[in-house]
This record gives C-alpha cells, sequence and structure tokens, in this order.
C-alpha cells in the first residue's frame, strides 16, 4: 500500500499515487492538440477528445438523443425507466444523475456508494426494456 504524505489517502500501486500526485501539484501532462486543455492522466484526455469529433457514437432510439459518451448515453437511458435512477446506499435518496448522486453521498459521508440491491434491479431491468424496444 502507497499513501500519500499530503492527504493520507491509500493506493494499492505507486503508479496511481503519482498520479494522485498530480492533482495536489496541478500537473497536467496531456494536452489537447486541438484545444490545448491539459489533463492529469492520458485517458481522461482521450476521453476529453471525444468531445471534438464531429460524430456522435450513441444514439437513443426512444427519442433520437444523441451521445458523444457511454456513460452519459446510459444514464440517460435510465431516465426513460426510472426517474431518479441513482440512490445513496446510506440515506436511499434518489437522484437524475450520477453525478449528483457523488456530490450526495460525499455529503453523507457514505463510503460505499454502490446502490441497494432493490435499485440495482431497476436499474437492470430498465436496461432490458431498452434493449428490447422494437
Amino acid at each position: 500500500m502507497c499513501t500519500c504524505s499530503l492527504c493520507s489517502k491509500t493506493f494499492t500501486s505507486k503508479s496511481s499515487l503519482t498520479t494522485h500526485m498530480r492533482s495536489h501539484y496541478g500537473v497536467k501532462p496531456y494536452q489537447c492538440d486541438i484545444c490545448k486543455k491539459r489533463f492529469t492522466r492520458n485517458t481522461s484526455l482521450n476521453y476529453h477528445k471525444l468531445v471534438h469529433e464531429e460524430k456522435f457514437r450513441f444514439t437513443c432510439k426512444l427519442c433520437d438523443k444523441h451521445f458523444r459518451h457511454r456513460g452519459h448515453f446510459n444514464d440517460h437511458v435510465l431516465k426513460h425507466f426510472i426517474d431518479e435512477p441513482f440512490e445513496c446506499g446510506r440515506c436511499h435518496k434518489s437522484f437524475p444523475s450520477r453525478q449528483k448522486s457523488r456530490d450526495h453521498v460525499k455529503v453523507c459521508n457514505e463510503t460505499d456508494a454502490t446502490p441497494s440491491k432493490t435499485m440495482q434491479q431497476k436499474v437492470h431491468e430498465a436496461h432490458w426494456q431498452y434493449f428490447l424496444v422494437q
């Protein structure tokens, strides 16, 4: 285990700690060739590059809305079937987006951000409903 000397967060690998330390020091070694925005991780840069693509990789067949990122598409699809698909595992409040749920979890001092079993079932059913739509 590797521990950050600045915030005491622990990591399983030295490379993860090194990447984490960049956030403390503001080091962003990866730069977008198009807009010059900088990132701490290469994976973040690759994710960002999709913003510059002309095409959308995912289209909702229920409302024809387009998305470049799979995560945004998946979150959108859930909203067709569940009003607030993301639930706090501690207090069971529900939220319309994954990010709002994560923000709440920080406030709720929740360490386990996994949805409750019933919510997992709802999400599973929503995905099946989407893929069964003609």
